[in-house]
């Protein structure tokens, strides 16, 4: 038994020997296998640091290697160079807007520089174009003319958007869009030569006569990123899409000489905002400026028709400085008036309170001042009654009282007619009655000069010069000026931006040499407003002129009383006043009127301190106008907007 029992035990160590035999030559190879395992895995991860590396530092898409890109053909300039302008052969246009963000090609029909005042204009000698800068838009355009009859089929590819359109002749008015690079879900873009990654990349087939000239426009937005895009055909009898060459092509003008000229604004480039390619697509958000202040045509009521109605008081409101201010001191000191009605002067934007809008006056104070302002004229006459309310306006002053603006529509009694009376009331605190404010009556007569300080930036001038032509022919108003100093502009030709109606004879061209000097600028031109009565407004450039802007100018400036600073606007990169996004400056005080004589009084800009750099100048005249104890109405003015915009070539930079 016990050696039976020493035999198992034998044997069972036996197989423990054997386990543990195997087991170590399993660990040895193992340890083998390792040892060649882990040079490969650290191969592996060298190879996937530096594929890492290299994916960053790539070029993105749209930017390929020269070896599997189309070879593009550089954009030319044609200025000052023998060109055949009556053919014109061999290339398209080429039109660039730069500084516009975002990816859809309705931002570039929103641009008001479109489509008259590109900041370059080129040609191109084949129907694609590549360019490596960010946050731009441009307009490819011209004839093409098949040299065979048949069927075409075109392509478009893009990064970012694009649109091709195409007329069934030479008249651009008859244009169609036949091909696309967007989608209603996504920002759309394609890799180089791709024509199918969206369904509108391909127009039908069109027909084409041999040796006809057809009109062709190509709308391309880029918003990040190096842009690109191409134009491709598909020939009768070919099965592949090829390039659009240069012996198809031809421009639609010789724009070598069209640099700088205003004139096509009035013989021929007002025709380019009436194509169909040129047509806004989205809905209009903003403001109906014209309808909201269409009450500023009605006849103003004779002032002695309402004289007497109330009592004249004094006035000096409690806020007038007496004082010396330390520097910047008055931008503190200036209070926003309060409106009525709602002037939709809210801005999309969650930069609270910076987008809200004017406040308003409230409904029972609007009841209130109007009815008793209407009985104390129905007991001087009964000629006139209320026919609506068209602005209140509320400066208030918590010590002594407020100011109001009334501008009523008056009917006559027994007559159709219409009259609109604007006349500044006063209520002082713990008072009943209103009385007009000795001294504060606006003077509709005046002349307004615009004070405009420019050296280059000629896109922005013909900007100013067609807005401001636009608002006083749509409102009747030509009781303006303007005055251009300009510091050596290569760009622009001033004379032929201000020489269309109405802008010829109401314009006068300070010409100054040397580094841009801003306040040197408004200095000078405000010299040489010929009559102390008129009043001067300090503008500039990539601004709106919106209507009713010179009918707020007159009624918020007040000889020896009130300078007006309205507030303005800043769109955001790529945000028009259509669907305005941005938020009100309210820091800024750049934008100002005042009477010549009060301007005289206390000295106008600060020449000395503030010279060929930005920043400070208009917050220093702020306390000049105060020093010399006049009020500063402050109100957001609707559609004032200002257009963001690359500070590139401004103040000698």
């Amino acid at each position: 038994m016990t050696r039976r029992v020493s035999s198992v035990g034998l044997l069972s160590l036996f197989k423990t020997v054997e386990i543990q035999r195997k087991a170590n030559m399993v660990l040895r190879k193992l340890r083998r296998g390792l040892c060649v395992l882990v040079p490969i895995y650290v191969c592996l991860v060298f190879i996937g640091f530096f594929s890492f590396i290299w994916s960053r530092a790539r070029i993105p898409r749209g930017r390929k290697s020269i070896a599997h890109v189309t070879v593009y053909n550089e954009p030319i300039s044609l200025v000052n160079t023998s060109f055949n302008s009556s053919k014109m052969s061999g290339v398209l246009n080429l039109h660039i807007w730069n500084d516009l963000c975002g990816n859809s090609v309705e931002l570039l029909r929103e641009t008001p520089l479109f489509p008259r005042y590109p900041h370059e204009r080129l040609y191109i000698r084949s129907f694609q174009t590549a360019r490596h800068v960010d946050a731009y838009a441009q307009r490819i355009f011209g004839f093409i003319e098949p040299k065979v009859s048949g069927l075409y089929t075109f392509a478009v590819s893009s990064d970012d958007t694009s649109e091709l359109w195409l007329s069934f002749n030479e008249n651009p008015r008859n244009l169609r869009l036949i091909a696309s690079v967007f989608s209603p879900v996504e920002s759309a873009w394609t890799e180089e030569s791709i024509f199918s990654k969206y369904a509108t990349q391909q127009s039908r087939n069109i027909r084409l006569e041999a040796n006809r000239r057809y009109y062709v426009e190509a709308l391309h937005k880029q918003g990040s990123g190096n842009g690109r895009i191409q134009v491709n055909w598909r020939k009768p009898g070919s099965i592949k899409l090829e390039p659009v060459t240069g012996e198809y092509l031809s421009a639609y003008f010789d724009d070598s000489r069209r640099n700088g000229s205003f004139r096509d604004f009035v013989k021929g480039y007002e025709e380019l905002q009436w194509f169909p390619s040129h047509v806004k697509q989205r809905v209009f958000k903003g403001l109906n400026l014209k309808s909201q202040f269409n009450y500023t045509s009605l006849p103003l009521i004779n002032r002695s028709e309402v004289k007497g109605v109330l009592n004249p008081c004094s006035y000096k409101p409690s806020y007038i400085i007496e004082r010396n201010l330390s520097r910047y001191e008055g931008v503190n000191l200036v209070h926003d008036s309060l409106i009525f009605p709602f002037d939709n002067t809210y801005l999309h934007q969650a930069r609270v309170p910076w987008s809200a809008g004017n406040k308003e006056v409230d409904n029972v104070t609007v009841s209130k001042i109007v009815g008793k302002f209407m009985n104390s004229l129905h007991k001087f006459h009964r000629k006139y009654y209320l026919q609506r309310i068209l602005n209140v306006e509320q400066n208030p002053d918590p010590k002594l009282g407020s100011r109001f603006l009334l501008e009523l529509e008056l009917g006559v009694n027994g007559s159709s007619e219409s009259f609109r009376l604007s006349e500044y009331v006063y209520l002082p605190l713990e008072k009943e009655e209103l009385c007009f404010p000795e001294g504060v009556a606006w003077d509709n007569n005046a002349t307004v000069y615009f004070i405009l300080p420019v050296k280059n930036q000629g896109v922005w001038v013909h900007h100013f010069a067609s807005q401001l032509a636009a608002m006083s022919n749509q409102s009747g108003d030509f009781n303006f000026h303007i005055i251009v100093v300009d510091f050596s502009s290569d760009d622009v030709d001033l004379d032929e931006v201000f020489s269309v109606w109405p802008l010829k004879n109401r314009y006068t061209l300070i010409k100054l040499t040397g580094p841009f000097h801003k306040t040197l600028g408004l200095q000078k031109a405000v010299s040489v407003v010929p009559n102390e009565d008129d009043i001067v407004f300090l503008f500039d450039l990539h601004i709106d002129v919106p209507f009713g802007l010179m009918d707020s100018v007159r009624k918020h400036t007040i000889f020896g009383k009130v300078a007006y600073a309205p507030t303005v606007g800043r769109l955001d990169c790529g945000a028009f006043p259509s669907d305005p996004y941005g938020f009100w400056q309210v820091n800024g005080y750049g934008i100002l009127s005042v009477f010549k004589k009060d301007w005289d009084r206390f000295g106008g800009m600060n020449i000395r301190d503030f010279t060929t750099k930005w920043g400070g100048e208009d917050w220093d005249l702020i306390d000049r106008v105060l020093s010399a104890q006049l009020e500063i109405e402050r109100l957001k003015q609707p559609g004032l907007f200002h257009y963001y915009h690359s500070h590139k070539g401004m103040w000698n930079t």
